[in-house]
């Protein structure tokens, strides 16, 4: 497989149990985006930009005066569209039902995205393994660990397909326009800005997804096979406790010996983490 980007690693913020199950078992849990944590990541119910029952004829007859332009003796594009909007808008009844039928296509659209949110599985990495919050927050405070995942393109490794995240301060947006493509092309945008779009507020995660379609094979939906090559490095938080210091440690020594091991400690002078292998 070649990689879809040009990055060589990734890693894994998680706790110290999850660590050690990864070394242990090289599966890797993978979650249902319904599930996330931000009621707002891989937000189901997109909304549309027609503003009014008119906004949407207008933006409607524009898309209808843009196709059949060619076929028109008059080339004066906006005089076109305004006359057709001005004759659509004269029958109040055509409007009406239109617009009716515009917002079931929407809610079906949207019932769609939850269907297919449930089947998908993502699997979440992150650029850095050094950010404070993320320690805090999935390492349970540091008590955990990051592991450093490798891309392996020669074994078709999921992270050589990972996207970056890209984080908006709008929620995602079909247009009226994009209802006149087709079936594919409005999934792909499902996936492309519904599934990669978060809040700018955690923008501080530089996080990539890879999205997993449901086996049918009947394993375990939510666990996922990684090969051994993939392990590169596990980092161990700051707070590790001694016990799981030494499970994990064991663990490496006796089953996954190409595993380096470094633990975090605080930086003297800077709020940053510092790592020293062990």
């Amino acid at each position: 497989m070649k990689k879809s980007h040009d990055r060589d690693y990734f890693y894994k913020y998680v706790t110290a149990d999850v660590a050690k199950n990864i070394l242990n078992t090289l599966k890797v849990r993978c979650s249902s985006p319904v599930l996330f944590n931000d009621p707002f990541d891989s937000q189901i119910e997109i909304w549309h930009n027609a503003e009014s029952k008119e906004d949407f004829i207008k933006k409607s007859t524009k898309i209808i005066c843009n196709v059949l332009q060619p076929l028109l003796k008059n080339r004066d594009t906006e005089q076109n569209h305004q006359f057709v909007y001005n004759e659509i808008l004269k029958d109040k009844d055509f409007v009406d039902q239109r617009y009716v039928a515009f917002e079931k296509i929407y809610k079906s659209v949207n019932e769609l995205i939850c269907s297919l949110l449930k089947e998908d599985r993502i699997f979440c990495v992150s650029e850095t393994n050094d950010n404070l919050l993320m320690w805090a927050h999935y390492t349970d405070n540091h008590k955990g660990a990051v592991i450093k995942l490798k891309c392996i393109p020669e074994k078709d490794t999921a992270l050589c397909v990972a996207k970056p995240v890209l984080y908006s301060t709008n929620m995602p947006l079909l247009k009226v326009e994009e209802l006149f493509n087709s079936p594919q092309q409005i999934s792909r945008k499902i996936l492309d800005e519904i599934l990669f779009t978060k809040s700018l507020d955690w923008q501080h995660e530089n996080e990539w997804r890879v999205i997993l379609m449901k086996q049918q094979d009947g394993c375990d939906f939510d666990m996922r096979g990684i090969f051994e090559e993939e392990l590169d490095t596990i980092y161990l938080g700051c707070r590790i406790s001694e016990s799981d210091k030494k499970d994990i440690a064991e663990i490496v020594r006796t089953k996954r010996k190409n595993v380096r091991i470094f633990c975090a400690r605080k930086n003297d002078h800077e709020f940053k983490l510092d790592f020293e292998e062990l």
